[in-house]
């Protein structure tokens, strides 16, 4: 009975591992690895630099941007995740079983009272675009923007001047409202005439519950996000992530989604998705080790056993010494796999990751040549070419890529 226990749990821990590489694999393996060094020192002339990303966001036709959270906060609006300060963690006078809890329909019929309160602080109107949505609004008026797909509720991208035609709220909006329960629309204003009241608003046909057709957790997403990304993250030339954490899914494959030779820049507090090295599976440690990399800071307790960035010259060999001697001392690396019949079993091949860029650091807004070394992973060695970040508050990142384009961004 002890041995079949045992290999219950051994085929269950399998699953578990395959099913974390899978999804690791597809956040993070991008189509990069089929690129030549040639091909991909061609995307930002070798130098992943916010310099030479300008450079081709002024060729740009059809550009991405993704928006998360951290692109409203400076209008007042609470992100999620951030300690002290995120939605999630001032929910706690509702006691609610998880934060999360708030946006699934089992709390919504429970109690309906957490989610209306939030919704009336939230219900568009109340806030004002930030500096980073004007960006969004600036390139559409470059005639550049392809479209901008925005897990934010509030309405900020519309109120900044982006056309209707080029917005898709992939977590949807307070533009209409249904009965959870019959299906039946009911009138948006109505709706926030009752919510604003503190009520509670009911459906004319059944008496159910109503609610602004925001995506709660497990629904199916608005149609035009399931019918348009594919077609339009092909299509784009440059991408622009805005201050998310990429972490909901499957809002957050969407950075992998373009084509390997496409730029992409990160406007984000923290190195978040591909711009973190994966190499080493303890992905915070590794963040916070590269973001006091990046930034200048003091080294912190992860440097000696993290990857951390380092400039390279392929003539002189440091970056494959140095990248040696780390992995010697580095943890233990998330594995690729192969197959085995029908399971998995661990390889010593490590899956890279791309790291962040250095020169993403300065926080002025002073235009600066493009360096020439290379920036690589000192511990898989991995090639970062066309990875930009700018670790910095979204409308500071805002301003300092209008201002290397020579565009004029009003506060």
């Amino acid at each position: 009975f002890q041995d079949k226990v045992d290999q219950v749990l051994k085929n269950s821990l399998e699953g578990v591992r395959a099913s974390m590489e899978a999804e690791h694999n597809a956040m993070y393996e991008d189509g990069s690895e089929n690129l030549s060094d040639d091909q991909k020192r061609a995307v930002l002339g070798g130098s992943a630099n916010l310099e030479a990303f300008c450079k081709v966001l002024g060729n740009a036709k059809s550009v991405v941007v993704l928006v998360g959270a951290g692109c409203s906060t400076s209008a007042g609006i609470p992100d999620f995740r951030t300690p002290g300060t995120g939605l999630y963690d001032n929910l706690q006078k509702y006691k609610l079983p998880t934060p999360e809890s708030l946006f699934t329909l089992d709390q919504l019929r429970r109690d309906p009272k957490p989610f209306n309160t939030v919704a009336r602080e939230m219900w568009p109107g109340k806030h004002s675009p930030t500096v980073a949505h004007k960006l969004i609004a600036l390139l559409h008026k470059q005639k550049k923007l392809l479209r901008c797909y925005t897990q934010n509720i509030d309405g900020l991208e519309r109120l900044a001047g982006v056309p209707d035609d080029k917005v898709v709220e992939a977590h949807g909006s307070f533009h209409s409202a249904h009965c959870i329960d019959c299906k039946e629309e009911e009138n948006i204003q109505q709706v926030r005439s009752v919510v604003e009241k503190g009520e509670i608003p009911s459906c004319r046909h059944c008496g159910g519950i109503v609610k602004p057709d925001i995506v709660f957790f497990g629904e199916d997403l608005p149609a035009d996000f399931r019918d348009m990304h594919k077609q339009d993250l092909e299509a784009a030339d440059a991408l622009v992530v805005i201050g998310t954490s990429l972490k909901v899914k499957p809002f957050s494959l969407l950075v992998n989604m373009v084509k390997p030779t496409v730029p992409r820049l990160l406007l984000n507090r923290e190195p978040v998705g591909p711009w973190v090295c994966t190499c080493n599976f303890s992905a915070s440690a590794m963040a916070e080790a590269q973001v006091s990399e990046i930034s200048g800071q003091k080294s912190s307790s992860h440097r000696s056993t993290l990857p951390t960035l380092q400039e390279s010259d392929e003539a002189t060999g440091k970056t494959a010494k140095a990248n040696s001697a780390t992995s010697k001392q580095g943890r233990p690396k998330l594995s690729k796999t192969r197959s085995v019949g029908n399971m998995k079993t661990a390889s010593s091949k490590p899956i890279p990751g791309n790291p962040v860029s250095r020169s993403a650091s300065s926080a002025n807004l002073t235009t600066h040549k493009p360096k020439a070394k290379e920036i690589r992973c000192s511990q898989c060695g991995r090639l970062n070419y066309r990875d930009v970040c700018l670790l910095m508050d979204c409308d500071e990142g805002a301003k300092r890529l209008a201002a290397n384009m020579k565009w004029t961004l009003s506060a």
